[in-house]
Formats: structure tokens, sequence, C-alpha cells
């Protein structure tokens, strides 16, 4: 996969995480952007990585109940994953997240060469950082996952509403046509 995490998303927000990285660098900050696009089986191992088996398992039964057939196969088929249980990474499964649909990116800035993983900050400098990223995310209209619930200080998204799979479904058959047009669209291979 490319390291220009930035060229793997739509072009609107890769335009918008563009101005923002030129004006954090104008401040004295970088930027750095490290994920952009997620296949679908990237987002299954990621989920599956902090969960129990019966999670996993009741999971796959709601895609399944909601005519997301394709969705539990892929949450099936990476297997078991490597990960401290309770320890979530992410709280979306495969379809569940903007990266999937181009539409998002993770990234931190950085103060004196250093990644400010930590949010909130450990230092003045790196909360200046923090403060200004998100500033720039507002400006943008972008959506910053800062302020969710269960904050993802990292986190980018165009929509301003719910996750892709928050939108009503007509019925089971159009859903998963949905997912299957999607799959093609964004290069989801199965």
């Amino acid at each position: 996969m490319s390291t220009d995490y930035l060229s793997t998303v739509d072009m609107p927000l890769r335009l918008s995480m563009g101005r923002i990285r030129s004006q954090m660098q104008e401040l004295g900050y970088g930027l750095l952007a490290y994920c952009g696009y997620r296949s679908p089986q990237e987002q299954a191992r990621l989920y599956r990585r902090s969960r129990s088996y019966a999670e996993i398992v009741a999971k796959m039964a709601w895609y399944e109940q909601h005519g997301l057939g394709l969705l539990a196969q892929y949450l099936e088929r990476v297997g078991p994953q490597a990960g401290q249980i309770g320890a979530h990474v992410t709280q979306a499964g495969p379809g569940e997240s903007w990266h999937q649909y181009r539409q998002a990116v993770d990234a931190v800035p950085v103060v004196d060469s250093r990644l400010c993983w930590d949010y909130p900050a450990v230092t003045a400098a790196e909360s200046d950082a923090w403060v200004m990223y998100q500033t720039l995310i507002g400006q943008e209209g972008l959506t910053w996952g800062g302020t969710w619930a269960t904050p993802d200080a990292c986190h980018v998204q165009l929509s301003t509403t719910g996750g892709p799979l928050d939108r009503a479904q007509p019925s089971a058959a159009i859903a998963e046509r949905q997912i299957a047009e999607c799959a093609a669209r964004y290069g989801w291979d199965d």
C-alpha cells in the first residue's frame, strides 16, 4: 500500500487535508496521515483484535439479520486476531467505517519531529498542535473524532452524521445490493 495515505481517499477530503497540512506547516507543526482507505478485510481484522468469539458471532448475526451477509463474511474470513480482549482499536466492523468508502483519514500532529499520539496532549506544545489541528478541521467543515462519546482524536471524516450503515435500508435485498455495489466501486476484494 502507498505511504501517501491521502492519495487513497476521495478528492474533497484529500484537498481539505492538504490545506490543513500546509497550514499546520506554516504554524511550525507537521501532520502525519497514517491511514486513509482501509479495506473491509483490514477493518474486520482491527474489529476482531479485541473481541471475544461470542461478540464476533453476535456481530455476524446482526449483519445477517440486516441483509448484510457480505459484511458478515468479511468478519468470518479474517479469522481470529491477536489482541487484548476489551482493548478496542475500533468500534466499527467491516462496512461501518468511512475508511472503507475513502472518506476518512487518521492523522496526528507532529511537534519537534515527534508524533503527538497522546490526546489529551502531554506537553503544552503538543496541546497547542492538537488545538490548531482541531480548529483547522472545523474550518474545513470536516468531522473530528475527538469529540465523539468514545473519542478517536486521530480520525477525520467528510460525513458529519453517523456511520455509513446508519442510512435507512428499505430491504435486506436492497442492502445487500448496495454493499455489493460498494465492493465494486471501492475495490473491496472478497
